[in-house]
């Protein structure tokens, strides 16, 4: 008996052709398609804080070298892309003179960014030595994505070549990577400051807040509100989907609960990055989530996920250069580093991605101290505080986090997580900082992060300072 829901012969099978290329341009480009005259609108979503930064450093007249936007996903590297895109606009350059591709569009998979221009080029009847901008999203779909916009920038040197990428970073800190070759500025999780920004809750806090340079002390109604959303924020703050209500109550974001560890650690990112466990991963990362804050060793992690230690610094790396986790390096108690590093320091980038991974905890939890702490060191992510940070462990003593003067230099700021404050109403207090200060840097500068308590201290001949740790993380971030 025949089929009868077969009619005919099968058609042949359609091949992706150039025509299919072309419309897939025109879609991620439609003002390709405005005239003459038609007045470009953008939409507005909320700007957050560095985007300025990177606006100022696309249009800048001295920049003759890619730039790529780094960051975990669903900080919102897409939308400060088009917000800089808007800001070229503004500035004069035609839209028909800009371009635009998302890479991660499966179609674009078959060509590399030079034919990818060259279509751009052909569309206006442009040349290479033409005055462009192209921006570049979703890079690490790209093989050698980094090469290939350095390569795309040399043969239009009068271009502006702007990209953005989610993982395999070439570097960590803003500024030169590939031998300068290409510029690189990080888009963290979000700042404290740019949190409150987003709630509107900074204009109602802002009058009680004290400066940097004025005092660290806040008091009363004025702390309890900072510290309440201080809280949310470590809680579910660090991604704008995170923040789109205003209810106390909200569910962990979607995105951040599902979409992003899903998206870095199951799928295409980690594919593209080398891991063809990603289950190992997951259990890799988690093990690191959950000891946010703490020294970890290379032999233990080993131990705990079951995976070899070749292959778990491959992914420690990984995580890192997906801007997941950051490492620290150890001081012994003269300041200097080990030369072996068998200890680091581990942080996530973003405290939600606990919450993301166990759930919130409740800032009475003793673990909520050490989400404060990884909060805390969030701030720093974005400036060159980045590539000078550490900690000093030894036996019978350290310091929670350490800022030196340069990179490999010597303590500038000690600081000592109290969360609880118990450390400072001890008799000899933060004593171990102090001692530490006293063998490496006596004029170094020492902060003690408190839960409520704030103002001038001092331990011997040693002036330090305490400050609620909410007001620092907001100061750290606006800074």
């Amino acid at each position: 008996m025949g089929r009868p829901w077969i009619r005919g012969r099968a058609r042949a099978l359609h091949r992706l052709s150039e025509e299919d290329l072309i419309r897939r341009l025109e879609f991620d480009n439609p003002w390709w398609a405005f005239r003459t005259g038609t007045r470009v609108r953008f939409r507005h979503p909320p700007r957050r804080g560095l985007a300025r930064p990177v606006i100022d450093r696309v249009l800048a007249e001295d920049l003759a070298r890619p730039l790529i936007l780094a960051g975990p996903p669903g900080v919102g590297k897409t939308i400060v892309l088009r917000q800089a895109l808007a800001a070229v606009v503004r500035s004069g350059l035609s839209p028909m003179r800009i371009a635009y591709l998302s890479l991660s569009a499966p179609i674009y998979g078959v060509h590399d960014l030079d034919a990818l221009a060259d279509r751009f080029l052909a569309r206006f009847g442009y040349t290479t030595a033409d005055r462009l901008c192209i921006f570049v999203d979703d890079l690490d779909y790209a093989k050698d994505g980094l090469a290939q916009v350095i390569a795309l920038q040399r043969r239009m040197p009068q271009a502006r070549v702007i990209a953005a990428l989610s993982s395999r970073a070439s570097g960590l800190v803003t500024g030169p990577v590939a031998g300068d070759k290409a510029e690189l500025m990080v888009l963290p999780p979000l700042a404290f400051s740019e949190f409150l920004a987003f709630r509107e809750s900074e204009q109602a806090l802002g009058p009680v807040l004290p400066g940097a340079k004025d005092s660290q002390s806040i008091h009363g109604a004025a702390l309890e509100a900072l510290n309440a959303e201080f809280a949310r924020y470590v809680t579910f703050g660090g991604f704008p989907s995170g923040i789109a209500a205003r209810r106390d109550d909200e569910a962990p974001p979607a995105l951040v609960r599902d979409g992003l560890l899903n998206e870095v650690l199951h799928r295409d990112l980690a594919a593209l990055g080398g891991v063809h466990e990603p289950a190992d991963l997951g259990r890799l990362f988690a093990i690191l989530a959950r000891n946010t804050g703490g020294e970890a060793a290379i032999e233990d992690l080993a131990k705990a996920t079951g995976v070899a230690k070749n292959t778990l610094r491959k992914y420690l790396d990984f995580l890192e250069s997906a801007f997941l986790i950051r490492r620290l390096p150890r001081l012994n108690k003269d300041g200097k580093p080990f030369q072996r590093q068998v200890l680091f320091k581990v942080y996530l980038t973003s405290p939600t991605l606990y919450t993301a991974l166990f759930g919130p905890v409740a800032p009475d939890d003793p673990a909520f101290a050490r989400l404060v702490e990884t909060a805390v060191v969030g701030q720093c992510l974005a400036g060159d505080l980045a590539g000078r940070l550490a900690y000093a462990s030894w036996k019978g003593g350290g310091v929670d986090l350490i800022v030196l003067d340069r990179p490999g230099g010597r303590p500038q700021h000690l600081y000592q997580m109290d969360w609880a404050e118990d450390l400072i109403d001890q008799k000899d207090g933060p004593a171990t900082m102090v001692n530490f200060a006293v063998r490496t840097n006596p004029d170094v500068q020492m902060t003690v992060l408190t839960r409520r308590r704030g103002g001038p201290a001092r331990r011997g001949a040693i002036d330090l300072n305490l400050t609620p740790a909410a007001l620092y993380a907001h100061w750290l971030g606006a800074g």
